[in-house]
C-alpha cells in the first residue's frame, strides 16, 4: 500500500503499453471503456455510448508478444458474433515511444 499518497500507476511495462493505447484511442477521438467482458483492454466508440455501439475490442500488445492462432481465431470470432471488430494495438515497429501501430481482425463471408 502507498502511504504518502502519490499515485504509481501504471507500474509494469504492459500498464505503460495500455495507457499508450488509451491515449491513442482518445487521440482519434473515440469514447473508450473497459473492455474485459469481450476480452480486450478496451472497448471503443465512435462517440457518448449512451448513443453509440461500440465498434472496436481493443488488446494492447507487444510486438513481441506471442499470441497464439486459436487465440486469433477465438478473438475474432467473438467480435464478430457481437458485431465489433477486434483490434491489436502496440508499439510501432520503427517509432518513437508515442506511435502505436494498430491491426483489425475480421471476418468476411464466403
Amino acid at each position: 500500500m502507498n502511504t504518502s499518497g502519490n499515485w504509481t500507476f501504471p507500474k509494469t511495462d504492459l500498464d505503460r503499453l495500455r495507457y499508450r493505447v488509451f491515449e491513442y484511442l482518445w487521440s482519434k477521438q473515440l469514447y473508450i471503456t473497459r473492455g474485459l467482458k469481450f476480452g480486450g483492454d478496451f472497448m471503443a466508440y465512435p462517440g457518448d455510448p449512451m448513443r453509440f455501439h461500440s465498434h472496436y475490442i481493443v488488446l494492447a500488445m507487444e510486438r513481441d508478444s506471442p499470441l497464439a492462432l486459436l487465440d486469433i481465431i477465438s478473438k475474432g470470432r467473438l467480435a464478430i458474433n457481437v458485431k465489433k471488430t477486434f483490434v491489436i494495438a502496440g508499439p510501432a515497429e520503427e517509432s518513437s515511444d508515442d506511435d502505436i501501430e494498430t491491426f483489425s481482425i475480421q471476418w468476411a463471408g464466403f
